[in-house]
């Protein structure tokens, strides 16, 4: 089982596709949590459609409402690492009076003007990400890249916690969010 990950900086990803490359022969198959992911990596990789495998259905999601809507002392969420965007969010949160909440690395953030309405949280993933993403009003996942695998894990965790998601357009995150219906897609 792997998770594979793109990397901003050129040597680590120029690393990990070599790496790839030479396991592909001694990978039996690989599961895909949407379409435009599986099709990316098959192109980019040159992976047969038999090695490749659609999980039509990764997660039941069963809306929990004791973490749904918006509570007293609640604020707006962000999470993740990979292809974030939080130059845009950061210029949002200035001209906002909500309270927001994001947890993320010290070289996500790397040269940004943190708001004071803005709590950072480093390297706090797992089950205190979790916990932070529970008491949010609504989860915000701003992606700096439109046709790279980004930010899906986190989009399917929030619709299982019953969160409003606010989301960049993708060709990945289109198959999940019906924009209005069950969040809200935006331009990158």
């Amino acid at each position: 089982t792997a998770i594979i990950v793109e990397r901003q900086n050129r040597f680590l990803e120029w690393l990990r596709r070599k790496f790839i490359s030479l396991c592909w022969e001694k990978v039996n198959h690989i599961g895909f949590l949407s379409n435009a992911y599986m099709r990316l990596i098959q192109e980019r990789f040159n992976i047969q459609e038999s090695q490749s495998l659609l999980l039509t259905s990764p997660i039941i999601i069963e809306k929990i409402p004791n973490f749904s809507g918006y509570k007293t002392g609640s604020y707006l969420y962000s999470v993740g690492r990979s292809y974030r965007d939080y130059r845009t969010l950061m210029a949002a949160a200035q001209s906002c009076n909500h309270k927001f909440v994001i947890v993320t690395s010290d070289a996500a953030i790397k040269g940004l003007v943190i708001p004071d309405n803005v709590t950072v949280y480093r390297n706090t993933f797992g089950e205190e990400s979790d916990r932070l993403m529970q008491q949010a009003a609504a989860v915000i996942i701003p992606l700096s890249r439109v046709n790279s695998p980004s930010g899906e894990l986190t989009l399917l965790e929030a619709m299982c916690y019953g969160k409003p998601i606010v989301i960049t357009q993708t060709v990945i995150t289109q198959e999940y969010i019906i924009h209005g219906q069950n969040g809200y897609l935006v331009p990158w």
